[in-house]
């Protein structure tokens, strides 16, 4: 399987586009991100030099009971929802029953979920 680094920490490459704009990389079960080296859709950019994407989009798995404190990170760090967006819905990008989509994340919020995560330290408020 092919890697990618992002923010110094390797993700599997999932899935590239047609074009090669576009990568899916997955993390873990939890994390996964979508990100962009053209930005043809506009999505909020936020440079990641390790990886070249000049934009991503975060997807994070739950199961429904952590989503309370899921909330609260992503609100501390800068992220956020598009109207409609803000519930979970039936995961398409992570191995976890239900995701959110999140924009707007910086990269190290990204790698603090992955350790999260990967260290069991996430715990529902």
């Amino acid at each position: 399987m092919e890697t990618l680094t992002f923010a110094g920490i390797e993700g599997t490459i999932k899935h590239v586009s047609e074009h090669g704009n576009y990568v899916t990389l997955q993390f873990s079960n939890r994390v996964t991100i979508i990100g962009t080296f053209s930005n043809d859709y506009r999505w909020d950019e936020v440079d990641e030099p390790h990886s070249g994407f000049i934009a991503f989009i975060t997807y994070i798995g739950t199961d429904g009971s952590d989503t309370h404190s899921l909330f609260d990170f992503i609100a501390k760090n800068g992220g956020y929802f598009r109207k409609g967006e803000e519930n979970p819905r039936p995961s398409k990008w992570t191995d976890f029953p239900k995701e959110i989509k999140v924009r707007g994340l910086q990269p190290q919020a990204v790698v603090d979920l992955v350790n999260y995560f990967d260290n069991q330290q996430w715990q529902a408020a």
